[in-house]
């Protein structure tokens, strides 16, 4: 037997018996399976996207909140969006909200001790705090274009297991 021999699903069935024809298969199946992650990726950035806009708009003047909340400033809602786009492939997620002092909140909560905020500055500093099993981070980052690698590791260990 080769190195496939049910066809996956989304690839094309061959009348091929080789074992270049089944990898090929396989490979069929492999770019489908990769092709439709991406595409729940994107739609899944896309509503994070507009969630992004829908809180900016929400909280875009002084006392949003009902109570001495600042307003958002639209410097703050790009920074938050640039950093939205920024996200690898897979990345699940965040939820979006804007903070009491105007700025953007993300974040991945997956249960009481897995949990990261990001806040975003309209300047990008980024301001995070996180709780990992009995272990507890916070600091601050300057957001460059690209996500400094110790959040990501953060996003990946919250969102893991």
């Amino acid at each position: 037997m080769g190195l496939c021999s049910l066809v996956p699903y989304g690839a094309n069935s061959t009348r091929g018996v080789s074992d270049t024809a089944e990898f090929v298969v396989w490979l069929s199946a492999e770019y489908d399976r990769k092709w439709r992650a991406s595409a729940d990726f994107f739609v899944e950035m896309s509503k994070a996207h507009d969630e992004l806009l829908d809180v900016c708009g929400e909280a875009s003047n002084p006392n949003w909140d009902g109570y001495t909340g600042s307003a958002v400033v639209a410097e703050t809602c790009e920074m938050a969006r640039k950093l939205l786009s920024v996200l690898p492939l897979g990345t699940r997620m965040p939820a979006v909200a804007v903070d009491a002092d105007g700025l953007v909140s993300l974040e991945w909560y997956h249960g009481p001790r897995r949990t990261l905020s990001i806040s975003v500055s309209p300047d990008g500093e980024l301001y995070y705090a996180a709780l990992v099993g009995a272990s507890s981070r916070h600091g601050t980052h300057i957001f460059y274009g690209s996500l400094p690698q110790d959040l990501m590791d953060l996003i990946r260990e919250v969102t893991s297991r």
